[in-house]
């Protein structure tokens, strides 16, 4: 009898394969309809979610990635150093590097192997601390800046680390949260994750006053980026991550203005609640399911579309429409 974990493995590449039959099953019937116009598009994205989904079954025996995204400021590198115990593990503020440059943050060196060769030896560093002993199922990735000056130099390389992560931890700064420039870079991607793997994280909170955030700063938020990414987001959670550094180092003149702060919550997620083996099963599980669902939802978006265009009230069709629409809408 196979160990558990080996059947339940097992089990989810069988699933795996599921997803992908039917997305192959959906370029097959693109391929029969030449003449309509959309079924090129579609099937280009069938094949890409295809590779997607073959990159997430290669990932099933590997650690959890857990990947920090956002703009310049936004206080990715300091969340980063919370997490880690060590002020200055990822470089922040303007010690940042302007270079493309990625930060591995786990408790073996030789579990990044394969990221580093995914994402280039000479654009990461993989590093190391106490806390992160307890992160048996879990690596951290520190990315580049969205919108930095070398932007046209970092971006293929977070692009590279989104596509091989399992978990965004997508970055705002408090002060201004609806950077248009961020959220619409990484629109693109946020189809691939899906509830706890999609959390937004409005950091710096402690700068603004604590009713303004809850009241109006919070929801103003979540329904901008849910319209923007037109999708839910199940956890956007308030922080302010250099009160967590072991010097904060606090500007006189600025200090925190209250005590709300929900890193603990965050660090909870991270450190304990999806680090453990059959979490990062369900979540790759997940996200494989939720690109075969995106590319089924769009397909038949633009079925729907089209029979409303080919049968609405005194058009006439065509015998070749006819037959296409019984192909796409079968009795």
């Amino acid at each position: 009898m196979l160990p558990t974990r080996q059947s339940v493995t097992l089990k989810a590449l069988g699933k795996i394969e599921g997803f992908k039959n039917d997305l192959n099953m959906l370029s097959s019937t693109l391929a029969d309809l030449p003449l309509w116009l959309p079924a090129t598009a579609l099937t280009k994205q069938c094949d890409e979610a295809i590779r997607m989904i073959n990159d997430i079954a290669e990932r099933f025996e590997r650690k959890l990635v857990v990947t920090i995204v956002g703009p310049c400021g936004a206080g990715k590198s300091t969340l980063l150093n919370a997490f880690a115990g060590i002020d200055d593990l990822s470089p922040a503020g303007h010690q940042r590097p302007t270079t493309g440059h990625v930060i591995v943050f786990g408790s073996d060196e030789q579990d990044a192997g394969q990221l580093v060769a995914n994402l280039g030896g000479e654009s990461v560093e993989v590093k190391s601390s106490p806390a992160a002993v307890v992160l048996e199922h879990v690596l951290i990735i520190d990315t580049p800046d969205t919108d930095s000056m070398a932007y046209r130099k970092h971006a293929p390389l977070v692009r590279e680390a989104i596509a091989r992560s399992d978990m965004l931890l997508c970055v705002f700064d408090s002060e201004n949260p609806k950077r248009k420039d961020h959220v619409d870079f990484l629109a693109p991607f946020i189809r691939k994750f899906n509830g706890e793997s999609l959390v937004s994280v409005i950091n710096k909170c402690d700068r603004q006053d604590e009713a303004e955030l809850k009241n109006r700063i919070l929801p103003d938020f979540s329904a901008y980026i849910q319209a923007a990414w037109q999708t839910s987001v199940d956890r956007t959670l308030c922080i302010s991550a250099r009160r967590h550094l072991n010097d904060p180092q606090w500007d006189q003149t600025a200090g925190p203005k209250h005590d709300f702060d929900q890193f603990e919550e965050l660090q909870n997620l991270i450190f304990d609640s999806i680090n453990r083996a059959g979490y990062v099963i369900d979540r790759r599980l997940e996200n494989a399911g939720s690109l075969r669902d995106y590319i089924l939802m769009r397909s038949e978006e633009r079925f729907s579309v089209t029979a409303l265009l080919w049968w609405r009230p005194g058009k006439k069709s065509t015998k070749q429409k006819e037959s296409l629409f019984w192909k796409l809408f079968p009795p």
